[in-house]
């Protein structure tokens, strides 16, 4: 209990910063984690047991994963994501 006699105890310290997803990576390390994330899915297992250990990976995460380092190597590099165009189609 706290010195007030309540259950909350005072704060002594400042709160720390939450990650953003945006880190201080290298192009290289992005390029890397990509590779790595590429090799997962096209190996198509869901699971790998090295030495006994059992690994499983959850596949849209993964796809997640995947496109967030790929939008951020494509800001490192000054491209500018797009989203994708329709064409204009006249029905009149």
């Amino acid at each position: 209990m706290g010195s007030n006699g309540s259950d909350w105890l005072p704060i002594t310290e400042e709160p720390k910063k939450v990650d953003t997803g945006m880190s201080n990576r290298s192009e290289a390390d992005i390029k890397e984690a990509i590779s790595n994330l590429e090799q997962i899915l096209d190996s198509g297992a869901s699971s790998v047991t090295v030495d006994g250990e059992t690994t499983t990976f959850d596949m849209k995460s993964v796809n997640a994963r995947l496109s967030s380092l790929k939008a951020e190597l494509a800001t490192l590099q000054g491209k500018k994501t797009r989203r994708p165009i329709f064409n204009k189609i006249d029905l009149s």
